[in-house]
């Protein structure tokens, strides 16, 4: 547990129970989802520090924990403990919206042509001045990945290059090309089949390389 980074974790594992070869598929889906979105799904450095933070938002996405797992309490590190006196139940995010997982595969960003999205408005955008030691980063990852993976940080939106968030790149991001739908019904079918709080329920290795999202171009 302590090897595997929070968000990473089956939801099994973040409550305290045993880990299987099922609870590497669901860290496997959080891979795939992270290779083809640059980020996972359920990530969140500032709010997902604990295992009790990554069930938080596991539930947004999920809905509830199986009724078994509601006396489950928890630390004031967030972690799960037996000790009565030293836990409580879990508190859910009352206050953000939930994130169906249908949404966040549908808001997946793709990469734009060349490498460059153009608004066609005036942009109050200011190119971030950064090291020449990160220049690097704006150069797109070689031709022969150009199939598998792609660089977020090599694409310029009005010919900027953007590396912080900020109100105004965010609404500039609404202009990048999102994933093609044919392939955003394929992972999600995947990824819904993987993202499920029993563990007997997902797929085995052998069945998620055999799913069609691995073979479109096929």
């Amino acid at each position: 547990m302590l090897a595997t980074p929070y968000e990473s974790l089956a939801p099994e594992v973040a409550a305290g129970f045993p880990a299987s070869p099922a609870s590497d598929i669901w860290a496997l889906g959080h891979c795939l989802f992270q290779l083809r979105s640059g980020e996972g799904p359920f990530e969140n450095c500032y709010q997902v520090t604990s295992p009790a933070d990554l069930l938080r938002y596991i539930i947004l996405t999920l809905g509830d924990m199986p009724p078994e797992w509601q006396e489950i309490l928890w630390d004031e590190d967030g972690m799960p403990t037996r000790d009565p006196g030293a836990g409580n139940p879990l508190e859910k995010l009352e206050s953000m919206e939930k994130r169906p997982l249908k949404d966040l595969v549908r808001k997946i960003w793709d990469e734009p042509e060349g490498h460059v999205v153009q608004t066609g408005a005036a942009s109050s955008l200011e190119e971030d001045d950064c090291k020449p030691d990160y220049w690097g980063d704006r150069i797109p990852y070689a031709a022969c990945f150009e199939d598998m993976v792609w660089k977020p940080k090599a694409v310029r939106v009005d010919n900027t290059y953007m590396y912080r968030y900020n109100r105004e790149q965010l609404a500039v991001l609404k202009e990048l090309p999102q994933i093609p739908e044919h392939e955003a019904d394929l992972l999600f079918d995947l990824l819904s089949k993987i993202f499920v709080y029993d563990p007997a329920r997902r797929p085995t290795a052998e069945e998620v390389l055999g799913h069609p999202w691995f073979h479109m171009d096929a």
